[in-house]
């Protein structure tokens, strides 16, 4: 049904759909040039992934991203230099602190890979345009916001600020949606979850309903929709999986944002071929 509605509008005004994905799939004209840059946006994405866990950590505790420098969470040194190359770091020292040996978790080279691999889908979605900044923007968000609120039940208002205002700069230089899709946007997701919230007695947190509002702004009302749908069905499942299970009960808490965030970032790359595939289908 939201499938529908979707296609139908975007049919009816004769939306011209962006291009993107070609990169994504088409490996056959693939040259030297390609494989260097798919290397080098990897390692970029590294070192990207390695500011998030940076983020992920310190945001949390008020602590500023920025300064200090890195250092082990048991002993409080600061991490060597030679250390502070992402993932490869972790593996040389099998996981464990130069100084004290305290275990250092997998999920800070778990992050950096994702980041890493993600950053090059981006690259390949978006033919290395410009639009590949704003995609990182966009990757670096949503990792950010899904692995805070999976710790702590909490997505902050300064980092959702953050994520609006560089939203609202990409669509002003990209144009990719315009003003009042983008308003409408930030109504439809906003509202649709604030509305889930007061029927569902306070079953979704406030920090849900403003990622989904800022969500919108970025994706535009139309995606939100699709957006929602997915992160609820998914969320569904797993929710259904974790009691099963047993590891979940129906008073225990299941953070929402990494299945918008998740939701979000399969829209980015397929939410208009999905629109289209349904338009070919429904309108010929």
């Amino acid at each position: 049904m939201v499938i529908m509605l979707c296609a139908k509008v975007k049919w009816q005004m004769n939306l011209v759909l962006p291009k993107k994905q070609t990169g994504v799939w088409n490996g056959s004209n693939k040259t030297m040039g390609d494989s260097f840059m798919d290397i080098w946006i990897g390692i970029i994405g590294l070192s990207l992934g390695s500011f998030l866990n940076t983020c992920i950590y310190r945001i949390p505790r008020h602590q500023s991203i920025i300064w200090p420098r890195s250092y082990c969470t048991s002993c409080g040194r600061q991490i060597r230099s030679i250390d502070l190359v992402p993932f490869f770091s972790w593996i040389f020292l099998h996981g464990h602190c130069y100084y004290c040996r305290a275990p250092i978790s997998c999920r800070y080279a778990v992050i950096e890979v994702l980041t890493s691999l993600t950053s090059v889908i981006v690259y390949k979605n978006e033919n290395g345009s410009a639009a590949f900044f704003a995609g990182i923007l966009l990757i670096g968000f949503l990792i950010s916001i899904a692995f805070i609120d999976y710790d702590w039940h909490l997505i902050f208002d300064k980092v959702l600020l953050s994520f609006a205002f560089c939203g609202g700069i990409v669509q002003m230089f990209l144009g990719q949606t315009s003003y009042l899709n983008m308003f409408l946007g930030f109504l439809t997701g906003g509202g649709c979850l604030l509305l889930f919230m007061i029927l569902s007695h306070g079953g979704m947190g406030g920090g849900d309903v403003k990622f989904a509002a800022v969500l919108g702004i970025w994706f535009g009302w139309q995606d939100i929709l699709l957006i929602l749908w997915i992160a609820f069905v998914l969320g569904g499942l797993v929710g259904i999986l974790l009691l099963a299970t047993g590891k979940k009960t129906r008073k225990d808490f299941v953070p929402f944002g990494p299945f918008l965030a998740f939701a979000a970032f399969f829209i980015y790359l397929y939410g208009n071929i999905i629109l289209s595939v349904y338009q070919a289908i429904a309108y010929g």
